[in-house]
């Protein structure tokens, strides 16, 4: 396993596909874990902080998902975010969800396509580290900070868009308008800062300017497909 074919698999978010296909203790502990961040919603506040609390769980979580070599299942819940919503804040947190998929695809299909041809499909790996462990290493390698801040930053990314789709398709709980407002804002700067660690480690290197959240548009159903198969 190298470094960068370790980052491919990791950061790939697929919201909740891979854990509904990953066998009954993963799909167990994403249960535990999704019921952990619609909790957290209800205290916008100090969402922030429990989201970050959470990092650990998630970590080790898709370190197993990468070990069980389960491959996402395709599925349409990424149209939801193209669904006109009456809900202002819902939009906005569609709108930096969808900003965060353009950036994490752009990212990984750089990753992809400037890996080695021998670890280009390595999927499988016996490195599981704990996330202390992760925050050991991250403290000694050169770069560690950018590569400790690339890799929560996709977490809580992630994390943004489990409580998204589950606030969607659970509509009889509905989550306060201020709880989606600071998850949008949470999920758009993670993103920045998930962009920028790219750069610094050279995992990307932007051809033209970023398109800005608040003007993005949709994501089209073949835009979709096309970003996925890079």
């Amino acid at each position: 396993m190298t470094h960068i074919a370790y980052n491919r698999r990791f950061s790939e978010m697929n919201f909740l596909s891979q854990y509904a296909n990953a066998g009954n203790s993963i799909s167990n502990d994403f249960t535990t874990l999704k019921n952990q961040i619609l909790s957290a919603l209800s205290t916008p506040r100090t969402l922030k902080k429990q989201l970050c609390d959470l990092l650990p769980s998630f970590f080790e979580l898709k370190i197993r998902i990468i070990d069980s070599s389960t491959n996402p299942q395709s599925g349409d819940s990424e149209a939801l975010l193209n669904l006109n919503f009456d809900n202002e804040a819902l939009s906005e947190l569609a709108d930096s969800l969808k900003f965060a998929i353009r950036t994490n695809r752009k990212v990984l299909a750089h990753l992809t396509k400037n890996q080695q041809p021998e670890v280009k499909h390595q999927r499988k790996t016996d490195f599981k580290p704990s996330y202390d462990a992760f925050m050991s290493i991250c403290g000694i390698m050169p770069e560690g900070q950018a590569f400790f801040t690339f890799v929560n930053c996709s977490l809580i990314s992630e994390m943004g868009g489990i409580a998204f789709f589950q606030v969607v398709q659970n509509r009889n709980n509905p989550v306060s308008s201020e709880a989606l407002a600071v998850l949008s804002s949470i999920v758009a700067s993670a993103t920045q800062d998930f962009g920028a660690a790219a750069k610094e480690l050279g995992f990307w290197k932007e051809k033209r300017a970023r398109p800005d959240m608040k003007t993005a548009g949709s994501i089209s159903d073949e835009e979709l497909k096309a970003e996925k198969d890079m």
